[in-house]
């Protein structure tokens, strides 16, 4: 059970709103709330994150070392029908197609966005 006061501006809407709706004033302060909590949760670790990087007691990670531990990051994979035709290629011309590809999807926040498909 909580009890709270909120200053009467709030009341007021948070009255015509449960009105308007037809649910109860108890249900959107409740919604708040557990919408709300989360966030101030990330805050306060965010927070203490911070400072214990600034104190030197924690490393920064950029975010792509994050997503690669998390294994998030966008790879790319060759099976092994694909490694055999890249050997037949000229080096430089594997090589730039290689980079091509790592340029043009790693690249990418999701790859998959843009790329077409032909049937």
């Amino acid at each position: 059970m909580l009890s709270l006061r909120l200053p009467e501006e709030i009341e007021i809407r948070l009255e015509k709103l449960a009105k308007s709706t037809g649910r109860t004033k108890s249900f959107y302060a409740r919604e708040a709330i557990v919408e709300h909590l989360a966030d101030l949760e990330d805050l306060y670790l965010a927070e203490k994150r911070l400072a214990k990087v600034r104190n030197g007691k924690s490393k920064k990670l950029s975010l792509k070392a994050v997503e690669a531990e998390l294994g998030l990051a966008w790879q790319i994979e060759f099976d092994e029908s694909a490694k055999k035709e890249l050997a037949k290629l000229d080096r430089q011309v594997a090589r730039r197609l290689i980079d091509f590809l790592k340029d043009r999807i790693l690249s990418r926040r999701d790859p998959r966005i843009g790329l077409v498909r032909y049937p």
